[in-house]
C-alpha cells in the first residue's frame, strides 16, 4: 500500500471495533493523570514546552534546520514564524 498513491480504494464509510486491555497510558507532560477515554489516531497532542522541542520530540539532537525543515514539510513552518512574532 502506498500512502501517497490516490488512485486506491476509498470507502465510503469503515467500520470496526478495537478492543484494548491492560493498557495505561499518560501524556508526558502529566504523567501523574492516567488518559485512555478514547482512541484517536488524528489527535494532535503537544506536549508541555517550546515549539521546537514539540516538533524534535521523536528525534534527539535534532538541528535547528531539521526542526525547520520538518514544520515546513508539514506546512508549520509559516504560521509558526507569525505565531512567534506576534507572542514576543
Amino acid at each position: 500500500m502506498d500512502s501517497d498513491d490516490s488512485n486506491g480504494l476509498k470507502p465510503k464509510k469503515i467500520n470496526g471495533e478495537v478492543e484494548v486491555k491492560e493498557v495505561d497510558f499518560c501524556y508526558p507532560s502529566r504523567l501523574k493523570k492516567m488518559i485512555f477515554v478514547g482512541l484517536s489516531l488524528k489527535e494532535p497532542t503537544l506536549f508541555a514546552g517550546t515549539i521546537f522541542k514539540n516538533i524534535s520530540y521523536g528525534k534527539d539532537n535534532a538541528t535547528k534546520a531539521e526542526i525547520v525543515e520538518a514544520a515546513t514539510l508539514a506546512n508549520a513552518h509559516k504560521f509558526i514564524r507569525y505565531y512567534c512574532s506576534t507572542t514576543q
